[in-house]
């Protein structure tokens, strides 16, 4: 599977995400999914998401990106799941460093 197929499907699985987590239309396999996936994704895909801009009303890709990470940490935190909320954390700090080095560019 080649890179450009990977960030194409990874942009439209976070939307689809955003929108199942908000709604609280989940399941625990779901909500793992969501977790995985966000874990997995790395900086090269995430600067694409900062360099793209699928949805209006956000700057970019790697906002909606940020706000997953959110609502997954939301939803990891009410079943105490704190480890799993660390990891999370993580993620969405690498994902504001980028924004921070490159905005200011």
């Amino acid at each position: 599977m080649n890179s450009i197929h990977i960030k194409e499907m990874s942009i439209n699985f976070i939307i689809q995400s955003m929108l199942i987590l908000k709604q609280d239309n989940y399941d625990d396999d779901e909500l793992r999914m969501v977790y995985d996936y966000l874990l997995f994704l790395d900086y090269n895909i995430l600067f694409s998401y900062f360099m793209n801009n699928t949805v209006p009303g956000y700057e970019n890709d790697l906002y909606i990106y940020i706000e997953v990470i959110d609502e997954t940490i939301k939803k990891f935190e009410l079943s105490e799941e704190y480890e799993k909320c660390s990891k999370l954390k993580l993620k969405r700090d690498e994902s504001l460093k980028i924004i921070n080095d490159y905005k200011t560019n």
